[in-house]
């Protein structure tokens, strides 16, 4: 009995120090899989009455891989909501398979805008919730 807890232990120690060697911790604090994004879909536009809050990301950064988590709950808390007679939309799309989309042109790292039917206003700030969401109020 003792054998097999200390055999476990180790293969657990084991797997942990190959995680952390590949720098990639996240099977470890729950993982948040991109394809749970709502993805901006082709020739998208807004209509009058909608914004879009567009997370612009790169699948290999790793100060994107950082944000997702908190763009996951930006997105459960707003998308689809009301705010200022506004529909808000909360997408993300991966600029390195869709650079034709990309909004702040080609940037190494996580890039937020809002984007209206004629207006596009880009969000420079730390990405977490409540300064993303003080950025939605101030700016519908």
């Amino acid at each position: 009995m003792k054998l097999t807890y200390v055999t476990g232990l180790i293969i657990i120690l084991f797997l942990i120090l190959i995680k952390w060697n590949t720098n990639n911790l996240n099977f470890m604090t729950g993982e948040f899989n991109i394809e749970t994004f709502n993805n901006v879909p082709e020739k998208f536009l807004c209509n009058t009455n909608e914004v879009a809050c567009i997370l612009s990301y790169q699948n290999y950064n790793q100060s994107c891989k950082n944000s997702f988590g908190v763009w996951k709950q930006l997105q459960d808390l707003n998308h689809n909501k009301q705010i200022k007679g506004k529909k808000l939309k909360i997408m993300a799309i991966d600029s390195t398979k869709n650079p034709n989309l990309a909004i702040n042109g080609i940037i190494d790292g996580p890039s937020v805008s809002l984007v209206s039917r004629y207006n596009i206003k880009n969000y420079d700030g730390r990405m977490n919730l409540q300064n993303l969401q003080d950025f939605l109020n101030k700016n519908i």
